[in-house]
C-alpha cells in the first residue's frame, strides 16, 4: 500500500517503503510534513521529519543506539555494590538501548558521546527491561523492574528515588527492606478441577497490591511508616461451582476489594475501606436483563460504611439487557421505582409499547441510545430532564432534546461530508426571561486542520465576522498565531521541537529546559528549568527557576524578588511539605546608655531562611489527616514603617496577619469527610493577648450521601497574655548582658483544662485542602496557647511510575506578586520557662517609589506568637484527641527581618536575581490566592 484516501475529502496518508522490504521509509499524512525512517543492519537507527518550514533541511528528530554496556565512561553503572545488587533485582541487565532526541545533535558513536542526553533503557537475557536510565538532578536516575520467572509478570518495580537510597543512601539494606521502598505486585497459582484440567492459569489474577512505605496517621491518630495494601477476592457466590459454561474457565470477576495500611507484605495494621460487587440479576424473571456473570460486569456495587460488617452498606444498582446495555441506574435509596433510579432505552427495528413508542420502528439506528429518562417525577421541586437522542446517516448525534416540566432544550449539531461537527446551536423553549446565544461554527482546512471558529450566523452557514478566531500553522501542525478579539498569540519552538517563546498583547513568556537547575544541579529530561516573563512599557521582566527531584517532581522554584518555594514529598509521592524562603536580616535590640530608649541594629542578611511553612500527613490513601503551619517569618500584611528606627508598639492596625494553626481530619470507610478541627492562635489587639480558638465541625450522611443529622463538640475556653519584653541575651564571649532587665510584672498565663496536642515525629504540609459539604454544626471557643516544640527535619524521595518519565502539566502563565514580608526572632528549641514572653520585631516591606523592584524593610516590635491550641478531648467513644502542637520558642536578640535583599543597615534592598538560565523555554508560574490561611500556589509547570 502506497496511499490511503478518504475519497470525500481527499484526506489521506502516503507511504514510501525501503527498497524491496517491507520496512516503511517515510510517512507523510495529508499536506504535512513527511516523517522519514532511517535503517542500519535491519534495525532502525534515525527518525527524521521535513522542516516545519518550507526550504529548510530536515531536522532529525530521534536517534537510536544499541548494545550499550551496563557500566563505563559516562555511562550509569548497574554493576558493583552500587548496581543492581544493591536493591537485590532479580536478573541483571545484559545489554542496553540508547534513544537520543532532537536536543541533542553531537556524535552517537565513539568516545566523545555524551550520554546524558539519552534516555536509555537495559533488558535481561529474555529481552525483558529491567532498567531504566535518564540524567536529572545532577545523577543517573534509575529505575528497576523484576518479573515473575513463571509467568514474567512484573512483581516490583523501584522508582528512581528508591533505586537511590538503596544505591547511595544505604547500600547494605536487606531484600524486605528494598521492598518496603517499592511496588509490589502478587498473583493467583494455578487451579485444576478434579480431572486435572487448568481452571485458572497461574498469574492471571492480580491478587494483592502493595505500595512504597510511607508516614500515615492511622485512626488512632498514631503515626507510623505503613505500606498502602488493596487485596482483592474473586468469584465469591458464582455460579457453577465458578465455573464459566462459555469458557470453561473460571469467571475471574473482583468480588470484594480491601484496602489497608499494611507493615509488611501480608501483615496488615488496619483496614481503611471494604466494596463488594454483585453480578446476579436484579430482577431475576426479566428474560430481558442480562445475567452480570455472563456479561462480565457487576449489578451491585456496595461500599461499606464499616470496616468489620456490610451491614449499612451504600449500594448502587445497575440493570442490563442481554447485549451488556444498561438499561436502570439506581441510588443507593431508590427503589427502582422512583426518582432515584434513572432509565436508557434504545432504537428497535421493531415498535416499542409505550412509554418509548418513538424508540420503535427505526432500523438505521437500532442499538443506539434513544432515550434516558427517570423512573418517576420527585416528590418535589422541579422535574428531572427527559432526554431524547436522534442521529445522522453517519450515526453522530444530531438533535438532543433535554425536557423538564414545561421547558425544553434542544442541541443541535450539523457535520461536513467528512463526519467533522461543523456547528452547534442550542435553543430553549418554555423558559421565561431566557436569552438565545449564537451557535458555534468551525471551519477546517483543506489539510483537515481547524482554519477558524466563531460564533454562527444568523443564517447558520458560517461563523460572523467579527469575533472569529483564526489559527495558522507550521508543517509539523502546530500552531504559530492564534488571533481572537484579544490580538494575535503568537507561538515559537526550539530547536528541539519545543515551546521557545509564547507573546501576546500582555507581554511574552520565554521557556528553558535542562541545563542548570534552580537547585544547581545538571537536568537532562527536558524538563522546565526556567521561566521568563517580558511585560510591556516599563513592566520590567520577571524570571523563574525549577528543580526537579530523582522522578521529575518540581522540588524548588525560584520567584522573581530573590523569594524560593520548597515542596517535599513521602516515599509515596505525595505532597508532605511547603516552604518559602528568602532574605531574613538578624537585628540586635539595646538600650541607649544615654537615652534608655532602644535601639536596633542590623546584622549581616541571611539568605534562603524561612518565611512561611506547612506540613501535612495524611492517611494511606493520600487524604489530609493532620495540618499545621511551620516555622515562618511572614504571617502578615500590614503596612509598615518607613525607616528601622521608627518601630512602635503591636497595635491593632496588624489585624489581619497570618494565624498559626493546627486542623484534623477524618474519614468514614465509605470515604466521606465526617470530623473537621481547627485549632488557631491570633493576637488580639484590644486586650493585648493571644486568642487560641478551637472550632470543630461533623459530618452526617445518608446512603444518597445527604447530611440528615447534626452534632457539636468543643466547649472549653481560656486566653494567654500577650507576651512581655525579651530577656536580655548573654553576649557571644560570655560576659553579662546588658539592656533592660525583663519585665517581671507581666501576668502569667491563664490555666485551662484543654487537652494537649500530640507531638508527631514527622512535619506536615498542605496539599488540596479536602472538600467540606455544608458543616452539621461549628462551635467556636477559647483555649490556651500550646507549649513550644521543635519540628524535626523530614526527607523528601517520591514514588512515580517506573515505566515512563513524568512530565509537567500545562498551565496558563501569569506573574507572581511578591510576598509581604515581616521579622521573626531567631527560633530555638522549647527551653523557654514559665513567666513573661518575650516581645519581638515584625518586619514589613511596602512597594518603594524609586524601582518596583525594590522594597523598603522596616521593624516594628510585634507580640509574640505560638502555635495554635488542640481541641477538647473527644468523648471516650472516639479517638483521643492529639496532644498540643506549637512553634519553637523565640528569644529577644538576634532577631531576623526578612528583607527584599541588599544591605540591612538601610531601609530599602534591591532582590537578589536568580542566576540565569542555561537555556529559554516554554512554561508558565502562576500565583495562587492564600484563602482561609492555606498555602499559595505558585507553579512552574509545562506549556501545552
Amino acid at each position: 500500500m502506497v496511499t490511503e484516501r478518504d475519497p470525500r475529502t481527499g484526506l489521506g496518508t502516503d507511504y514510501t517503503w525501503d527498497g524491496a522490504s517491507t520496512r516503511i521509509a517515510s510517512v507523510r499524512q495529508n499536506t504535512l510534513a513527511a516523517t522519514k525512517l532511517t535503517y542500519g543492519s535491519g534495525r532502525l537507527t534515525q527518525v527524521s521529519r521535513e522542516a516545519p518550514v518550507e526550504g529548510q533541511p530536515d531536522v532529525t528528530v530521534a536517534r537510536y543506539v544499541y548494545d550499550i554496556a551496563t557500566s563505563g565512561t559516562g555511562l550509569p553503572n548497574l554493576t558493583g555494590p552500587t548496581g543492581v545488587t544493591a536493591w537485590h533485582q532479580a536478573k541483571a541487565p545484559v545489554t542496553g538501548y540508547a534513544v537520543f532526541g532532537q536536543d541533542y545533535t553531537g556524535p552517537v558513536s565513539g568516545t566523545s558521546v555524551d550520554w546524558t542526553y539519552a534516555d536509555l533503557s537495559y533488558v535481561d537475557d529474555l529481552g525483558y527491561t529491567v532498567n531504566s536510565a535518564s540524567y536529572g538532578a545532577g545523577a543517573w536516575q534509575i529505575t528497576s523492574t523484576d518479573y515473575d520467572t513463571t509467568t514474567n509478570n512484573v512483581v516490583r518495580q523501584l522508582d528512581a528515588s528508591a533505586t537511590a537510597a538503596t544505591a547511595k543512601a544505604t547500600p547494605a539494606m536487606t531484600p524486605a527492606q528494598v521492598d518496603t521502598l517499592s511496588t509490589q505486585t502478587l498473583y493467583n497459582n494455578e487451579v485444576k478441577d478434579s480431572s486435572g484440567t487448568v481452571v485458572l492459569p497461574a498469574g492471571s489474577r492480580v491478587t494483592d497490591t502493595y505500595g512504597p512505605a510511607r508516614p500515615v496517621v492511622l485512626a488512632d491518630g498514631t503515626v507510623a511508616p505503613l505500606r498502602p495494601h488493596t487485596h482483592t477476592d474473586y468469584d465469591q457466590g458464582a455460579p457453577n461451582g465458578g465455573i464459566n459454561s462459555a469458557t470453561g474457565q473460571q469467571f475471574s470477576l473482583p468480588t470484594t476489594i480491601k484496602v489497608t495500611a499494611a507493615t509488611a507484605v501480608g501483615a496488615d495494621a488496619e483496614t481503611i475501606s471494604v466494596s463488594t460487587n454483585g453480578y446476579g440479576k436484579v430482577n431475576s424473571t426479566d428474560p430481558n436483563e442480562g445475567d452480570g456473570w455472563a456479561l462480565g460486569t457487576a449489578t451491585t456495587t456496595s461500599t461499606w460504611t464499616n470496616t468489620t460488617s456490610s451491614s449499612g452498606a451504600i449500594t448502587a444498582t445497575t440493570r442490563y439487557d442481554t447485549l451488556g446495555r444498561v438499561i436502570e441506574k439506581r441510588q443507593p435509596l431508590s427503589s427502582g421505582a422512583d426518582a432515584g433510579t434513572t432509565k436508557t432505552a434504545y432504537y428497535t427495528a421493531a415498535a416499542q409499547s409505550a412509554p418509548n413508542t418513538d424508540c420503535g420502528e427505526h432500523p438505521e439506528w437500532a442499538g443506539l441510545t434513544c432515550r434516558t429518562y427517570p423512573a418517576a417525577a420527585p416528590d418535589q421541586g422541579p422535574s428531572l430532564p427527559d432526554e431524547t437522542t436522534t442521529y445522522t446517516m453517519w450515526l453522530h448525534p444530531s438533535t438532543v432534546v433535554e425536557a423538564s416540566g414545561g421547558a425544553t432544550r434542544t442541541t443541535t449539531t450539523t457535520y461536513d461530508a467528512a463526519e467533522r461537527p461543523v456547528s452547534t446551536r442550542l435553543t430553549a423553549t418554555g423558559l421565561t426571561g431566557s436569552t438565545p446565544r449564537p451557535g458555534s461554527y468551525t471551519k477546517y482546512r483543506p489539510n483537515g486542520l481547524v482554519d477558524y471558529t466563531g460564533a454562527l450566523n444568523s443564517s447558520g452557514t458560517d461563523a460572523d465576522t467579527a469575533g472569529r478566531t483564526t489559527y495558522n500553522y507550521d508543517r509539523w501542525a502546530r500552531p504559530t498565531t492564534v488571533t481572537g478579539d484579544a490580538g494575535p498569540v503568537t507561538t515559537s519552538y526550539n530547536p528541539a521541537g519545543k515551546v521557545d517563546t509564547v507573546t501576546d498583547a500582555k507581554g511574552s513568556r520565554s521557556y528553558g529546559y535542562d541545563g542548570t537547575d534552580a537547585a544547581g544541579k545538571l537536568e537532562r529530561r527536558g524538563l522546565v528549568t526556567s521561566l521568563t516573563v517580558s511585560r510591556p512599557g516599563t513592566g520590567g521582566a520577571l524570571t523563574y527557576a525549577a528543580g526537579y527531584d530523582a522522578d521529575g517532581q518540581l522540588t524548588r522554584q525560584g520567584m522573581p524578588g530573590g523569594i524560593t518555594q520548597v515542596t517535599s514529598y513521602d516515599e509515596g509521592g505525595e505532597p508532605v511539605g511547603l516552604t518559602y524562603l528568602g532574605q531574613v536580616t538578624p537585628v540586635t535590640a539595646s538600650t541607649d546608655p544615654d537615652t534608655g530608649e532602644t535601639v536596633y541594629t542590623p546584622g549581616t542578611p541571611q539568605q534562603d531562611q524561612p518565611w512561611m511553612s506547612w506540613s501535612t500527613v495524611n492517611d494511606i490513601t493520600g487524604r489530609a489527616r493532620l495540618l499545621e503551619t511551620g516555622t515562618g517569618a511572614a504571617f502578615d500584611n500590614g503596612t509598615g514603617v518607613a525607616s528601622i528606627e521608627d518601630v512602635a508598639p503591636w497595635t491593632a492596625d496588624a489585624v489581619g496577619q497570618g494565624s498559626s494553626y493546627a486542623r484534623e481530619y477524618r474519614y468514614d470507610p465509605a470515604g466521606r469527610l465526617t470530623y473537621a478541627r481547627s485549632a488557631e492562635s491570633t493576637p488580639t489587639p484590644d486586650t493585648a493577648s493571644l486568642a487560641s480558638t478551637c472550632t470543630e465541625r461533623t459530618y452526617a450522611f445518608d446512603a444518597n450521601g445527604r447530611q440528615p443529622a447534626k452534632r457539636s463538640r468543643c466547649t472549653q475556653t481560656a486566653t494567654a497574655p500577650a507576651p512581655g519584653p525579651p530577656p536580655p541575651r548573654p553576649r557571644p564571649d560570655g560576659t553579662p548582658p546588658t539592656g533592660p532587665p525583663p519585665d517581671e510584672t507581666a501576668p502569667a498565663p491563664t490555666p485551662t483544662t484543654c487537652s494537649a496536642a500530640r507531638p508527631h515525629s514527622r512535619p506536615r504540609t498542605p496539599p488540596t485542602r479536602p472538600r467540606e459539604t455544608s458543616p452539621s454544626a461549628t462551635t467556636t471557643t477559647t483555649c490556651p496557647a500550646a507549649s513550644p516544640r521543635a519540628t524535626p527535619t523530614r526527607r523528601s524521595p517520591s514514588t512515580r511510575p517506573a515505566d515512563g518519565r513524568p512530565k509537567p502539566p500545562p498551565l496558563a502563565p501569569a506573574a507572581l506578586p511578591a510576598p509581604r514580608r515581616r521579622c521573626a526572632a531567631t527560633r530555638t528549641r522549647a527551653t523557654t520557662p514559665p513567666g513573661p514572653r518575650p516581645r519581638h520585631l515584625a518586619l514589613r516591606t511596602r512597594p518603594s517609589p524609586a524601582s518596583p523592584h525594590r522594597s523598603e524593610a522596616t521593624c516594628r516590635p510585634r507580640s509574640g506568637r505560638t502555635a495554635p491550641p488542640a481541641c477538647p478531648s473527644p468523648t471516650p467513644t472516639e479517638t483521643p484527641a492529639p496532644p498540643s502542637r506549637s512553634t519553637r520558642a523565640r528569644p529577644a536578640a538576634p532577631q531576623r527581618c526578612p528583607s527584599a535583599g541588599g544591605p540591612a543597615t538601610t531601609s530599602t534592598a534591591t532582590p537578589p536575581a536568580p542566576p540565569p538560565p542555561t537555556r529559554s523555554t516554554a512554561h508558565s508560574a502562576t500565583a495562587g490566592s492564600e484563602p482561609n490561611n492555606a498555602p499559595p500556589a505558585a507553579g512552574l509547570r509545562a506549556s501545552p
